[in-house]
């Protein structure tokens, strides 16, 4: 079952297009159409814009149990 993508949901990109600069986990901070911009987890910067939605694919969970492993997380 997919899950319906909204505007503040974690995603990354399906595998077939996580290639070079687009590798990593987004926040989605706007959705236009059959489209979205993805920005930071944490903080306002918009990294990739008019990204198509069947691109991405919702991950906050696994996002979550990465980051609860992360030095960072560790230090709070």
């Amino acid at each position: 079952m997919e899950t319906k993508l909204s505007t503040g949901n974690v995603v990354k990109l399906k595998e077939r297009y996580a290639v070079g600069e687009f590798q990593g986990y987004y926040r989605i901070t706007s959705i236009r159409g059959m489209y979205c911009n993805l920005g930071s987890i944490f903080g306002k910067t918009i990294y990739h814009k008019r990204v198509p939605l069947e691109w991405v694919i919702g991950c906050e969970a696994e996002w979550y149990e990465s980051w609860s492993r992360s030095e960072s997380y560790m230090c709070m």
